[in-house]
């Protein structure tokens, strides 16, 4: 019996304007947050168990058949690797001592495993599932059971994203500005340009302009900033901003 699993998907980058305004107009708009993954990767690596067992049931008796399944009892996500703890369930079936039927005999083996998974972070989510890539099981002539397993480990990784994306926007009355002012600003944690730009209706291409600014996304804590004002100057620039 052969069971087969196929998952099939795209990779596709693509644009959603998640947040708007205007500097010289008034905008609503309704938003949807859409659940997505990202920098999803599938891993793959190989644990070999390797135990000598000494079982008396079995002694040098005939081993017919082998069962092996895999159960990973707890899974800790770091940054880079997964550590995980399990235990390998073998099921022995072999010819009985005391008449012609056969026996069966199960142990279990812990584990502990190391993954390496290079750009794994902590809040990552991971799934984890193993396959036997192969098995050999020996009867030593002290009747020690020597144990070899490969247990292959394939983890898909992700990172659950939350992404606002709007729905319904809707012009409402022209807002006049009368006056051209500047403010002066100074940039606190978390600030980035697009926020102080909404924040007081000015562009991040003024604002970027008039301090000399190369790398928008390079503000520092306490920096100062001086914020354009006035519907004069976002004449000549685009009269409206979208963020992606």
């Amino acid at each position: 019996e052969i069971d087969l699993i196929c998952k099939a998907y795209e990779i596709k980058k693509i644009s959603l304007i998640q947040d708007l305004y205007s500097p010289t107009i008034n905008l609503t708009y309704k938003q949807k947050i859409v659940n997505a993954i990202s920098q999803k990767q599938i891993i793959k690596d190989i644990c070999t168990v390797r135990e000598k067992q000494f079982i008396s049931k079995i002694g040098n008796n005939k081993i017919y058949d082998v069962d092996v399944k895999t159960n990973i009892i707890n899974q800790n996500i770091m940054n880079d690797r997964i550590l995980y703890e399990g235990e390998i369930e073998i099921k022995f079936l072999f010819d009985s001592n005391n008449s012609s039927s056969i026996d069966v005999e199960t142990i279990k083996i812990p584990f502990d495993y190391s993954m390496n998974c290079p750009g794994l972070r902590q809040e990552f989510k991971a799934i984890t599932r193993t396959e036997i890539t192969s098995q050999d099981f020996v009867i030593m002539p002290d009747e020690n059971i020597d144990i070899k397993i490969d247990l292959q480990f394939i983890v898909d990784t992700f990172k659950n994203e939350k992404i606002n994306v709007i729905q319904e926007v809707n012009i409402e009355e022209d807002r006049n500005i009368e006056r051209y002012s500047i403010i002066i600003y100074y940039v606190k944690s978390g600030d980035t340009l697009w926020k102080i730009a909404k924040r007081f209706r000015s562009t991040v291409d003024a604002i970027a302009t008039l301090n000399g600014i190369e790398d928008v996304n390079n503000l520092q804590i306490g920096q100062q900033l001086f914020i354009p004002l006035g519907t004069s100057l976002f004449r000549e620039s685009v009269s409206s901003g979208a963020q992606n």
